[in-house]
């Protein structure tokens, strides 16, 4: 099938903005029958992998949704106008105070197909510098230095979960960044 063609008619949308997050409920039509579809339409983030002299530049971040310290990498969202890389430096700057050298692209991948429309962009880069953060009020972050063979382990033994983050880990080990 052509990306794009709907095998069905979507007859009626209703959009609902919860801060955010857009809930969007559309009604299809197959076969003559209407059904529910909904999903949540959130913007493109992007995700970097940062190493700075051997050793891995992750976030542990309170998240409030799960009520826990989770391990990560550093992400956010895509401002309007803003191209992916620039957002990704953006984002390791102000939740890390790293400076990104260069920005090795690994690639566009959708977080969850089946009720979201946001796709992340992954990229690796190798700090070239470091300051302070400038973190949101809301951004509960603890910044770690972890040295490479042991964020391996981590994601070895699932004491680093998240899954666009791995995914940029499996992405650098098999281009040999680290």
């Amino acid at each position: 099938m052509r990306e794009g063609t709907r095998p069905y008619e979507v007859v009626r949308s209703e959009r609902h903005q919860i801060g955010r997050i857009a809930v969007i409920r559309d009604t299809i039509v197959i076969n003559g029958n209407e059904h529910a579809y909904t999903y949540v339409d959130f913007r493109d983030s992007v995700c970097v992998l940062p190493v700075y002299e051997g050793r891995v530049i992750a976030i542990e971040q309170y998240r409030h949704a799960l009520d826990s310290w989770e391990l990560e990498l550093p992400c956010g969202g895509i401002e309007p106008g803003e191209t992916a890389e620039a957002a990704g430096r953006r984002e390791l700057l102000e939740e890390t105070g790293f400076v990104a050298g260069e920005m090795v692209y690994l690639g566009k991948y959708y977080t969850n197909q089946g009720y979201s429309s946001a796709a992340c962009s992954v990229f690796f880069t190798k700090c070239t510098a470091r300051g302070p953060a400038s973190r949101d009020e809301t951004e509960l972050i603890r910044t770690h230095e972890i040295p490479v063979a042991r964020f391996d382990r981590m994601t070895a033994t699932n004491r680093f979960r998240l899954l666009i983050g791995l995914e940029a880990w499996n992405r650098a080990k098999l281009f040999a960044l680290v």
